[in-house]
């Protein structure tokens, strides 16, 4: 991997653990309720909708910033989007939720049945529920899915 597509998976990573605090600092708000059901997925079905929009226009932004201001490299800031959006989307900002806390990741999930990565994992691992075990494989899938579009655009000359 080329130097730029290295600092821009540090980027990436940065990225996703913003998120992951911005989420933390949400939770511990008392806005969308308490802690305890916060974390444990009991919110207003709109606030997907929010976190979802909000965290798009971050890493949008954040690779806006990249592109204008660090380098002007189309195939870098497009992985810096890609890879950024899903490492948080395919659940690693879900795992840094409670990392971050220092806090074990529970062994259900439940809130993220409905996902259409962990919940399909969790289902062809036979649970109905997205457990520990199906959020880490579908961050490592994130990882193999990130390594080889990256190394794709690393050969891109836009």
């Amino acid at each position: 991997m080329k130097k730029e597509f290295k600092k821009g998976l540090i980027i990436a990573v940065i990225i996703v653990v913003f998120i992951s605090i911005a989420d933390i600092l949400a939770a511990h708000s008392g806005v969308f309720g308490s802690y305890e059901d916060y974390t444990a997925g009991n919110f207003n079905a709109g606030w997907w909708n929010l976190f979802y929009n909000y965290n798009v226009i971050v890493i949008f932004l954040a690779t806006l910033f990249y592109y204008f201001f660090v380098r002007k490299d189309i195939s870098e800031s497009l992985g810096i989007f890609l890879t950024a959006y899903s490492l948080w989307f395919w659940g690693m900002a879900d795992a840094l939720y409670f990392l971050l806390q220092g806090k074990m990741i529970p062994e259900t999930l439940v809130w993220l049945n409905g996902h259409p990565i962990m919940g399909r994992i969790a289902n062809t691992l036979g649970s109905t529920d997205v457990t520990r075990l199906s959020l880490l494989i579908s961050i490592a899938l994130s990882l193999v899915v990130v390594y080889f579009m990256d190394k794709f655009l690393e050969k891109q000359k836009w």
